[in-house]
C-alpha cells in the first residue's frame, strides 16, 4: 500500500517568542535585547532574521541591525537570540515596540515590549 500525499505526516516549522529582557547600558547609551525563542515545530529551525520595530510606523527602528542569527533551535528547545547595541537616540522610553524572529524559510513570531522609562 502507498501513502497518498494527503494522509502523509507533513513536518511543520514553527517557533514563539516565550519572552524579550531589555537592558539599559548608560555608558554608551545602548539598549540590548535578549529574545527568547522556542521552537514549537516538528523540524529544526535557523532563525536568521531579528528585528526592532516601530509598531505605528512598521519600520524597522534605525541602528538595530547588529543581531546574532544563525541560532539554529532543535524541536521542543528555547534559545537566546539578541539585538544589541540599539542607541538609546532612537528608543523612547514608555513606548512599545515589536520584536519579530524570522526563520530561514520565512516562518516568523512576534512579541511586543513596552520600553520601561
Amino acid at each position: 500500500t502507498s501513502t497518498s500525499p494527503t494522509e502523509a505526516q507533513t513536518l511543520k516549522e514553527r517557533i514563539r517568542i516565550d519572552g524579550v529582557d531589555v537592558a539599559y547600558t548608560a555608558s554608551p547609551g545602548n539598549y540590548t535585547f535578549t529574545i527568547v525563542v522556542r521552537n514549537i515545530g516538528d523540524v529544526q529551525v535557523n532563525v536568521t532574521g531579528a528585528y526592532l520595530i516601530d509598531p505605528e510606523t512598521e519600520l524597522v527602528v534605525q541602528n538595530a541591525s547588529n543581531t546574532s542569527v544563525g541560532v539554529v533551535i532543535a524541536p521542543g528547545q528555547a534559545k537566546n537570540v539578541l539585538i544589541f547595541n540599539v542607541s538609546d537616540t532612537y528608543i523612547v522610553a514608555g513606548k512599545a515596540y515589536v520584536t519579530k524572529v524570522v526563520t530561514e524559510s520565512g516562518i516568523e513570531s512576534r512579541a511586543t515590549i513596552r520600553i520601561q522609562p
